[in-house]
């Protein structure tokens, strides 16, 4: 006789498929262990009409938890007329309140299922009819059902219905009575599954409890990490401590896995605590055991933002983005760390791609229309602040930014309808210095002197400590040539340490206009000690000496200006004035032919028109005369 060799699993089969009644058995332990496709399967593969009513409701309950909900919900309709079992309206209420909006359904079905069940298991329909309530919004009513299922329930399941009127507590933005009940739903540890930690910690960071908050993420970190690695990742254990479907596992399981088993809240709350080596060393933590996770990326490169360290955030940003390419976010994180650091270029390579994606976002367009002003694109940043006014046409924010835009593009009474109206729209804004000083500018480029220096004196009354308020109100009196309260600006804004070099020069500028060489001496040493690079320092100082009568340091500052900047035109006029009255006339010559070239501006007949007003000697005239006549000549030959 031939030998048949067959494996435990295909005797097992054999045994089962021989036994009906028992596959139904196992159908039904199965269920318990919360294998609800396997329980599937058992089922479908036998005699319906061999099934108890127990077995009938649990295949209902089995296809709706493997994802067959509508046969489910047909089925348990069938069998109403056919079963005396409140259980069934419990579960068909369970299922029409879990697949979409059938929640006033679900509230007449386990009405119904109380009705026709007067005292046994009781607090499985009270728990049902409060999810149902909180659905519909009946918070008390709700509060009331959670309150019977934990006097009725026993304390094996009790933990989590505590869990759930905690929720619902919490909600309701009921602090001290959520804490209370998720501390009751953690009583007994061997049915506490992560999630009513992680809860637990983040309503006492609410509360401000942020070291207790530690200890119970700690705490629902290392529960999830324990259960995650066995085989079903912790299905059958969520079951077994709490009752808990497949659906509600993979619920916890997802929230829990999204938070790299909640350490990212966990080092956000370091965060709160001003941990921040904890808090990074957290984040490294979670970057470790899901290194393919971006979330950590994503978190640390905000921090990094946060406290203005761009480079970093930079970094994290990208790693994130490679990690999720389809997470906008992260384009649009990069461009404004890029602008933040002053990379116009690399940033607004960026926001273009954001816009492209999203061309209907406000505020996307603002911060492009940043980029575009460093850039000193001053005519597209405008633009895009119109197309984001379009959007929000009250949004004072984008009005003064346009503001901004039209005064670098000189058209001011614009700029200045722009302020106007963002103050009309947001009145708060006359109480911001910064908005004042920027109308007070406006009317000053319009020559509205008196009316510019009353708003900087409002700004200077709303921030008496800011210096550059002073110095702005300075150079308005110094336009109006109010000169002593002009250098009285000047004075407090080197007290307050203001912008040394802009005070010292425009103080300089006014003890010059009044005469007063050497005061202006002493602001024009200072300012070119501060500013070594710049030629304007010595061209300044050259004129201060000039007034001096010093002609030699007044020669050699304008010989050092060419010397930084060949190209500085003003120095070659001085010192064309100089050689003329020495009688060098080549090198007036040269010095005022240079200054001539290098303004390409002026056309020949304005050159000549300004030589028949100057002051030069007639001989010099005369050459240079001659110069541009040649030149012109050859030019119009050319």
């Amino acid at each position: 006789m031939k030998t048949i060799n067959l494996s435990k699993q295909q005797i097992e089969s054999a045994r089962i498929a021989n036994r009906p009644s028992l596959k139904l058995k196992i159908a039904y332990h199965t269920t318990k262990q919360g294998d609800y496709e396997r329980a599937r399967r058992l089922y479908e593969s036998s005699d319906f009409s061999l099934f108890s009513d127990d077995q009938k409701l649990d295949y209902c309950k089995v296809l709706h938890e493997a994802q067959y909900s509508d046969r489910a919900l047909g089925l348990l309709i069938q069998l109403e007329d056919e079963l005396d079992d409140p259980f069934l309206y419990n579960l068909k209420a369970n299922i029409l309140r879990e697949t979409g909006d059938h929640d006033e359904e679900a509230l007449i079905a386990i009405n119904e299922g109380l009705k026709r069940n007067p005292t046994s298991q009781r607090e499985f329909y009270f728990y049902t009819r409060a999810l149902i309530h909180m659905d519909l919004g009946y918070n008390e009513e709700a509060i009331q059902d959670y309150k019977e299922t934990i006097r009725l329930e026993s304390q094996e399941s009790v933990c989590s219905t505590w869990y759930e009127l905690a929720v619902h507590y919490s909600t309701l933005l009921r602090s001290e009575e959520a804490l209370f009940a998720f501390h009751k739903a953690i009583e007994r540890e061997e049915h506490v599954v992560p999630m009513y930690y992680y809860r637990l910690a983040m309503e006492l960071r609410e509360k401000g409890q942020y070291s207790d908050a530690v200890s119970y993420l700690k705490e629902a970190s290392h529960l999830h990490q324990k259960l995650v690695v066995t085989e079903d990742f912790g299905r059958v254990e969520y079951f077994n401590r709490a009752q808990y479907s497949t659906a509600a596992f993979l619920n916890f399981h997802e929230q829990a896995e999204d938070r790299c088993s909640y350490l990212i809240d966990l080092a956000q709350i370091y965060l709160d605590l001003e941990q921040v080596d904890e808090a990074l060393a957290t984040y490294e933590n979670a970057i470790s055991l899901y290194p393919r996770s971006d979330i950590p990326f994503l978190e640390r490169g905000l921090f990094y933002r946060g406290i203005n360290k761009y480079e970093k955030a930079i970094d994290d940003f990208k790693k994130g983005l490679e990690l999720d390419p389809t997470y906008p976010m992260y384009t649009y994180w990069l461009a404004s760390s890029y602008l933040a650091l002053e990379q116009y270029e690399k940033a607004l390579s960026l926001y273009n791609i954001v816009i492209e994606e999203d061309p209907a976002d406000g505020h996307i367009l603002l911060e492009r229309g940043l980029t575009l002003l460093g850039l000193k694109r001053y005519e597209e940043a405008e633009a895009d602040y119109t197309s984001a006014l379009l959007l929000d046409q009250e949004n004072s924010e984008i009005l003064w930014k346009r503001s901004d835009a039209r005064m670098y593009l000189a058209k001011y009474e614009e700029a200045l309808a722009d302020l106007m109206k963002a103050q009309h729209h947001n009145p708060t804004l006359e109480q911001d210095p910064f908005f004042l000083l920027d109308v007070a500018m406006l009317l000053k480029s319009l020559d509205y002197y008196d009316e510019a220096a009353v708003e900087l004196t409002k700004a200077i009354e709303l921030d008496e400590n800011h210096p550059l308020f002073y110095l702005k109100r300075a150079e308005i009196y110094t336009d109006v040539k109010r000169h002593a309260e002009a250098l009285a600006d000047c004075d407090r804004a080197l007290v307050l340490g203001g912008n040394q070099s802009n005070i010292h020069w425009l103080r300089g500028l006014i003890y010059l206009n009044d005469d007063k060489p050497e005061e202006a001496l002493l602001d024009a040493i200072e300012y070119q000690i501060l500013n070594p690079a710049d030629p304007a320092s010595y061209y300044n100082l050259a004129l201060v000496y000039a007034e001096l009568a010093d002609i030699e340091n007044e020669v050699t500052n304008l010989e050092t200006c060419l010397s930084i900047d060949p190209s500085y035109r003003a120095a070659y006029y001085q010192l064309a004035q100089l050689h003329d009255y020495w009688m060098n006339m080549d090198e007036a010559l040269s010095h005022l032919l240079t200054w001539l070239e290098l303004d390409k501006e002026w056309t020949y007949e304005e050159k000549m028109e300004f030589l028949e007003d100057s002051h030069f000697s007639t001989e010099l005239l005369e050459n240079v005369q001659i110069r541009l006549q040649l030149d012109h000549q050859k030019g119009f030959l050319a």
